[in-house]
């Protein structure tokens, strides 16, 4: 089976600085949905348009698509897929376990407009680098524990020759590649708008003997954090 796990594109509330995640209802994609800082930018468009032609040059044609129903993530499959004709005839499946890690009431601030708001949550978030409970957000340990649930169901569903495209949200594929990987613990990745990665595992043997889960013919990391398709665009 080969996955492959793509950021979506560049929003407003990126460039904004904006805690984004999935606390709010109206954040999810709607039909015809008005302007807000959830869409993408300019840059973002053309992001999402030079990840689908990089796509559409490399043999890797899906089988099955599968997206974070937030507005930002649709809206960069909606320009991936005008420059990917390999994937039109495709239905895109919308999975809440590929939403944005939920930030409770920090959701859609500004640092600055955190700290106005929050001045004392912030003020222990800033001296510490232990994880501190925010009202109404995820832990980290519920992120994974959605990773683990949504790769699980992948593995039950697809044989080893499907081919899986995913959109998803930095917070979360952190911990997404991380369960992927089998660490016991999730590692931070800086990963820019529309990073790729790519990976191939027979799903098989996944749940295999201990010697298979070290046997690298099973396991391979094809690309990590790749941008290698945003060379040509000129920074917004």
């Amino acid at each position: 089976m080969r996955l492959l796990l793509m950021r979506h594109a560049q929003c407003h509330s990126n460039v904004e600085g904006r805690m984004l995640g999935a606390s709010n209802a109206a954040e999810f994609a709607k039909p015809q949905a008005p302007f807000s800082a959830h869409e993408l930018t300019d840059l973002g468009q053309s992001q999402a348009q030079a990840l689908g032609t990089w796509l559409t040059q490399h043999p890797v044609a899906p089988t099955h698509l599968y997206s974070s129903p937030l507005q930002r993530a649709h809206q960069t499959w909606e320009w991936l897929l005008q420059s990917c004709g390999v994937a039109a005839e495709l239905n895109l499946v919308s999975d809440r376990r590929l939403t944005e890690i939920n930030q409770g009431i920090l959701t859609g601030l500004t640092w600055l407009e955190a700290q106005q708001r929050h001045p004392q949550l912030c003020h222990d978030l800033e001296q510490s680098l232990d994880w501190l409970p925010v009202a109404g957000a995820e832990s980290p340990a519920d992120c994974r524990r959605r990773a683990h649930s949504i790769l699980s169901h992948w593995l039950q569903q697809h044989s080893n020759d499907d081919c899986l495209w995913v959109v998803s949200h930095a917070g979360f594929l952190s911990h997404l590649v991380s369960e992927l990987l089998g660490c016991d613990r999730t590692w931070g990745c800086a990963i820019l708008p529309t990073g790729l990665f790519e990976f191939t595992l027979d799903s098989s043997r996944w749940p295999g003997d201990k010697e298979n889960r070290f046997n690298t013919a099973l396991w391979k990391i094809n690309r990590f954090n790749s941008t290698e398709h945003l060379s040509n665009l000129k920074p917004g």
